[in-house]
């Protein structure tokens, strides 16, 4: 858990100081989206951020944020909406240990595809031990 609380962290970071530099919301969000749609995936972390900043922490991890986390995982592959999904599947108390299995599985191996060279090296070696801690604990 306190590795999840992490990356939950992170976003929660990226949208305080998405909202800090425009003192305002629904202006961070706009423009966090605004760059996400032109092709930056990296705002797409200050979108989550901004949203799961707005809630109180017993709602933060409602639906609409893990499907929106899992949306990301599939369309920009960032290495913290990866794990972050494979996080909330293996927590997840619904459904059968199997597909879980199934699925958090799946989710690493897109991480295992990821380019993680890019990245400094403190923060690829960061998401290779997320990964390595799912692997640890995958479900069944």
């Amino acid at each position: 858990m306190p590795r999840f609380e992490h990356l939950i962290g992170v976003y929660q970071q990226a949208g305080r100081d998405a909202i800090g530099a425009t003192g305002d919301v629904a202006e961070a969000l706009e423009r966090a989206r605004n760059e996400n749609l032109a092709g930056k995936a990296e705002a797409s972390i200050r979108i989550v951020g901004v949203a799961l900043s707005m809630r109180l922490s017993t709602e933060r991890y409602s639906v609409a944020t893990i499907r929106q986390i899992c949306t990301f995982a599939d369309r920009n592959s960032l290495p913290i909406h990866v794990l972050s999904c494979a996080y909330f599947t293996a927590l997840n108390p619904m459904g059968t240990l199997d597909d879980k299995r199934a699925m958090v599985e799946r989710q690493l191996e897109k991480f295992g595809t990821l380019d993680l060279a890019r990245l400094p090296d403190a923060q690829a070696l960061q998401w290779r031990d997320h990964a390595g801690v799912l692997k640890a604990c995958l479900p069944g």
